[in-house]
């Protein structure tokens, strides 16, 4: 289980969002999770950081 916290207004937000899209909150709310993981390249993320920091 993770405990995540979220500010009051963004919570409205997403409980409305998932409302006007026939979801729940909880649903919506790993629905964004997933799908913003899934598009991250974290390997390529990581190893480009890693290139700033050595040539700074």
């Amino acid at each position: 289980m993770i405990t995540v916290r979220i500010p009051q207004n963004f919570s409205n937000s997403a409980k409305e969002t998932a409302a006007i899209r026939g979801m729940d909150y909880n649903s919506f709310v790993r629905m964004c999770m997933i799908e913003q993981l899934s598009n991250w390249n974290g390997a390529a993320g990581l190893n480009g950081a890693r290139q700033n920091e050595s040539h700074a």
